[in-house]
């Protein structure tokens, strides 16, 4: 034990001190320091801490807590530690100098018992089975977690047989190491082909209420144990530290938008207020460049506002026939592009264009935000008399009418400028997706007018379906995309694009999962590369979704060449401060490439692979030997799309959490990331109408030397890092639980000849200026994760 600078505290030395607990009740201090001894320490004067006892252990104590009378030791095996440890349990009596220990047993749990912990009622106790057997000579043992139920202790309590154990394994997870892997918990440290279980190792432990935390240090991870039903509910990943970008800020810029048109004024006074419609719906971004000193941006609203539903609003009809469906408060808005200026903290609009579709007659007309098919997407409803609200009076409810069907209505979500061979003359585009069904329209920059719109291949636009200038013209229309794509959730189509110019493709992103009819799985969305110059699609990617709760769908998607990787934001629907917007990069390097499968192209089909599920969103993998739809795949030769989340926009310091819907992403030449968000065309108290929100990193050099002498041990590194959590703690405030780890960033593999590169000085080296004779003294990089490609780097 070491001496405080401050405080009426001294040192007390004790020949080896690693954990300690206290007992308030007992005045008390319980020490072991990974040898075969407990210390007892008075601490009745914290100024005079003294040794009472020193107690002989049957094996090495790797932890120790207290609850009342009640003592927790957790014993490694003294023979192996692959085999199972014990928890030894002690009675603590007397007060001070003198209390004394009685032993009450031991009682059998997981391999290396590493860490305990009381719930706050004393009645059960965690145990962390870290199952380490790196240097063990037998078997990698499997980690577990067991929950001993201490309730029946009491004063007349002398042995601890009749605690009752339930050791929790992670045998579950072992049909899940695909998955599990690409959300960012690490299985493949430990031993060459261990499973998912034994790979799993537990460590420290935080119990708030009827949960348990405990972290899985080399697995980057938590897992979640419910202390009720007696069962791990879940495993989540503690993220990466991306040592070349650096630490994440934010500044947030507000801006004013002319609305595109009349705005609907509903207290009728021209003033803005809360709950009224403002101008915004941004739901999509594009960095263009600088010009005089100003960057330049793209953006462009969605299909205009309609926040409530017939039945919302006051002296809405409850009996109403069409109750639930849309209110369209502008049925005639136009989706818009704004090229946005931002220059010395200010961001001014310099230019609006209007999207523009064929009218029928050969000309072009505003483009609407009403929905396309009959059979598939939202109907529209216009205000056209509002209700007095008197009962019994004929006018006392709103009365609404639909507005006719639009085969060119466009639900716009993603922007993206380009130009390239053999489109449009060579003359700049603006490229927009379709959120009501998977689309991509192309307009000329200039004139906003359509050039081409691509669709799945079975769409059919029926002329009776719409009014004059309001149907489909066959000039502008291809049907190239896979028929496939048409069975969506309704209006989740294609939320995020990103054009390529190393490729000169352009990557669709569809929102959510795919569902056709009888679907059962939605862990993944599909990546669609198709050529802009005739909508041709080039290539199919699979890119598993995160699985926190309502975290089911993306924003937006841009592409960094400079790493050739895409990042996505995926995001939920809240505005809370526990809010979920992950930044995650998409790499495809090794990704398989599926479209001839969706195609039915060179005796390729899902049905073939799939054993009669004509696509994967059709597969039960609850039906079959893999616990996810990732590691099915993974066992046929199909691989999805290497993910790492970046970051939680939410959880950035300069980000509004008032807007749920992050739903435009830019990237600038510097690697910092700008974002914008759709405001659903509402103007909120407190809130800016509209923002753009920048995050920049700042650089975080890693020290790779253990060398005081080397010159450029401190240098930024193109690494991964891992947080490999040691330790943690956990509390209650507003009704949610909140988690503090201690990322150690210790890797314990390095006596495995598979694992680890000592040192990995091809890929540490790159870096210019990379102390390349002192690199490995202190880094060692994984080398077999993170070569997606096999390319060996």
């Amino acid at each position: 034990m070491s001496a405080l600078t401050t405080g009426p505290l001294s040192s007390l030395t004790l020949g080896g001190a690693e954990i300690a607990s206290y007992s308030s009740v007992h005045s008390v201090s319980l020490v072991i320091g990974g040898d075969r001894k407990l210390r007892l320490v008075n601490l009745a004067s914290l100024a005079d801490p003294r040794l009472i006892t020193s107690l002989d252990l049957p094996a090495n104590a790797q932890s120790v807590a207290v609850a009342g009378d009640l003592v927790a030791i957790a014993l490694e095996n003294p023979s192996d530690k692959a085999n199972n440890g014990s928890i030894l349990f002690l009675r603590l009596s007397g007060t001070g100098e003198n209390a004394t220990l009685t032993s009450l047993g031991e009682v059998r749990v997981g391999a290396l018992p590493d860490s305990v912990a009381f719930n706050e009622a004393g009645t059960k106790l965690v145990v962390a089975n870290e199952g380490e057997a790196i240097d063990s000579t037998t078997t990698d043992a499997e980690g577990s977690i067991a929950i001993i139920d201490v309730s029946t202790f009491g004063p007349s309590t002398t042995s601890a047989s009749g605690f009752a154990v339930n050791v929790l394994d992670f045998k579950a997870y072992n049909n899940q190491k695909v998955k599990l892997e690409l959300l960012g918990i690490r299985l493949s440290e430990g031993t060459p082909g261990a499973t998912a279980a034994q790979g799993f190792e537990p460590e420290a432990i935080a119990v708030v209420g009827d949960i348990a935390y405990v972290t899985l240090q080399e697995n980057n991870a938590i897992a979640e144990v419910d202390l009720t039903s007696g069962r791990i509910v879940d495993i989540w990943s503690l993220g990466i530290k991306d040592w070349s970008r650096g630490t994440p800020s934010a500044t947030t810029l507000a801006f004013e938008l002319p609305y595109a048109g009349q705005r609907p004024d509903f207290n009728g006074n021209g003033k803005l207020e809360p709950g009224e419609v403002t101008a915004g719906g941004l739901s999509g971004l594009w960095y263009e460049g600088m010009v005089d000193g100003a960057e330049i941006f793209l953006t462009v609203t969605d299909r205009g506002p309609q926040a409530a539903n017939i039945g919302d609003r006051p002296n809405d009809n409850p009996a109403d026939p069409n109750k639930g469906q849309k209110i369209f408060d502008d049925p005639t808005f136009a989706p818009t592009v704004y090229r946005l200026s931002r220059k010395d903290g200010v961001v001014s609009v310099i230019e609006s264009i209007t999207l523009k579709v064929p009218d029928g007659a050969g000309g072009f007309r505003a483009a609407t935000g009403i929905g396309e098919l009959p059979s598939e997407d939202d109907k529209a409803f216009a205000l056209v008399k509002s209700g007095n609200g008197i009962a019994g009076d004929p006018n006392q409810y709103n009365v609404y009418t639909q507005v006719g069907w639009d085969a060119f209505g466009l639900d716009t979500e993603s922007v993206n400028w380009f130009s390239t061979p053999g489109l449009n003359d060579g003359k700049a585009v603006i490229a927009v997706s379709d959120e009501y069904r998977p689309q991509i329209a192309l307009f000329d920059a200039t004139s906003g007018n359509l050039i081409r719109r691509f669709v799945p291949s079975d769409t059919v636009f029926n002329p009776s379906d719409y009014a004059a200038g309001r149907g489909d013209a066959a000039d502008f229309t291809a049907l190239t995309l896979p028929a496939a794509y048409s069975d969506r959730l309704g209006n989740r189509g294609f939320e995020g694009m990103a054009f390529n110019p190393n490729d000169g493709l352009l990557y669709a992103f569809l929102q959510s999962p795919l569902q056709p009819a009888g679907f059962k799985n939605k862990e993944f969305i599909r990546i669609l590369a198709l050529d802009p110059s005739n909508g041709q699609p080039r290539h199919e990617y699979l890119s598993l979704l995160p699985t926190e709760p309502g975290q089911d769908k993306i924003g937006d998607a841009v592409y960094d060449s400079a790493r050739n990787v895409f990042v996505i934001i995926e995001r939920d629907s809240s505005s809370a401060a526990t809010a979920n917007k992950s930044i995650t990069e998409i790499n495809l390097s090794g990704a398989t490439d599926t479209l001839e499968y969706t195609l039915g192209l060179n005796g390729k089909s899902w049905a073939s692979l799939l054993e009669g599920a004509a696509q994967p969103e059709l597969v039960d993998t609850k039906t079959t030997a893999f616990g996810s739809i990732a590691d099915l795949l993974a066992g046929k030769g199909i691989e999805m799309a290497r993910r790492e989340e970046l970051f939680n926009l939410s959880s950035v310091v300069g980000v509004n959490a008032s807007f749920d819907k992050a739903e435009g992403i830019a990237l600038k030449p510097d690697g910092s990331l700008v974002f914008a968000f759709d405001n659903d065309f509402l103007n909120v108290a407190g809130r800016a109408d509209n923002v753009l929100t920048e995050v920049r990193f700042t650089a975080t050099p890693i020290d790779t030397s253990d060398r005081d002498s080397s010159s450029s041990a401190n240098q930024i590194r193109k690494l991964y890092g891992l947080t490999m959590a040691d330790g943690l703690d956990a509390f209650r405030q507003g009704g949610k639980t909140y988690i503090i780890v201690a990322g150690e960033g210790d890797d314990r593999a390095g006596d495995l000849p598979n694992s680890i590169s000592l040192p990995d000085k091809k890929r540490a080296g790159d870096v210019a200026g990379a102390d390349t004779a002192n690199l490995g003294t202190r880094l060692n990089l994984v080398s077999n994760e993170g070569d997606y490609n096999g390319d060996g780097r």
